[in-house]
């Protein structure tokens, strides 16, 4: 197996932001090898191959269930993860930035170091239903000779999930939010497995989370409820050694799109933002000229 890296993405309507992706990652690591394949499940093949280091795969036809986009986006990275051939794979979405110069090689370095069988993002605490403290598939590196790839399930199982729990989420929202916080079935659910026994080797990046901020706004009964429950039930995060207060996004991006962008820290220094608008196709379009004065503002100072 190859020692290099293949990073892997699933587009499906946002090309503008993974074209901006692919040329701001050449930039930033010019002597490294890059290898990307990027799975079209869009509604039409748009994508061309227009750097050599890209391959474009033909993605898997929509499906009708109710998690639709969830399963369509595991399909796709099961698409691609079949076509690796090198020990590590990172899976990325299309429009989380890494602004940090030669990241890939000091990246790979690292965790081969520390022996780390998964690296990657969080959740961010605003989608409650997501795990916390642990890789997420937004930014998700794998070591496949540790972790083999067949092991890896990215396929969701909300349908079922929900069609369970309707019962609860229609009489007593807030018991239900209370019992499964942290414990929807989304895409790659089954890959925190690996890690819930403890005795596989996981980091993750440093999320920007205004702690102070968080409490304040929150109401008393949250407040309360997140000192007396335990943390998998916590409504506000109890282990913060994770996150930081800190936002490296220039100032001269509107404060609203500062604070909606979720914000990446590694060995206390910028590393990445994930603008988390990749999910409906056009959608965030306008915000694409904020994407490149982000862009060239942390690329320049960092």
């Amino acid at each position: 197996m190859d020692d290099g890296l293949t990073i892997v993405s699933v587009n499906y309507g946002t090309p503008a932001h993974l074209w901006r992706n692919l040329r701001l990652t050449r930039r930033l690591n010019p002597e490294t090898i890059l290898r990307w394949l990027v799975v079209d499940n869009g509604p039409e093949f748009t994508l061309d191959a227009r750097y050599d280091f890209v391959t474009v795969l033909r993605g898997e036809p929509p499906f009708r269930r109710s998690d639709k986009g969830s399963y369509h986006h595991a399909q796709g990275l099961h698409r691609a993860t079949r076509e690796v051939k090198t020990r590590y794979v990172l899976y990325v979405d299309p429009d989380f930035f890494v602004v940090r110069p030669n990241w890939i090689r000091e990246l790979m370095a690292h965790v081969d170091r520390r022996g780390l069988c998964f690296f990657g993002s969080q959740w961010h605490p605003r989608w409650w239903w997501q795990y916390r403290h642990a890789p997420s598939i937004h930014f998700l590196l794998v070591d496949l000779e540790k972790v083999p790839p067949d092991s890896l399930s990215f396929e969701p199982a909300i349908e079922p999930f929900l069609r369970r729990t309707a019962w609860l989420r229609g009489g007593c929202p807030w018991l239900y939010e209370q019992l499964f916080r942290g414990r929807f079935p989304d895409t790659g659910y089954r890959i925190r497995r690996h890690w819930m026994k403890g005795d596989t080797p996981i980091e993750t990046l440093t999320l920007f989370y205004p702690e102070e901020e968080e409490r304040r706004r929150a109401g008393p009964w949250t407040r309360w409820a997140t000192r007396v429950l335990p943390e998998p039930f916590s409504p506000l995060p109890r282990q913060t050694a994770n996150y930081t207060p800190l936002s490296f996004l220039p100032l001269s991006l509107p404060e609203g799109v500062r604070q909606r962008w979720e914000q990446f820290f590694w060995r206390d220094r910028p590393f990445a933002f994930h603008l988390r608008s990749v999910a409906h196709p056009g959608a965030a379009d306008h915000e694409l000229p904020w994407v490149d004065c982000a862009l060239e503002g942390t690329c320049h100072e960092y």
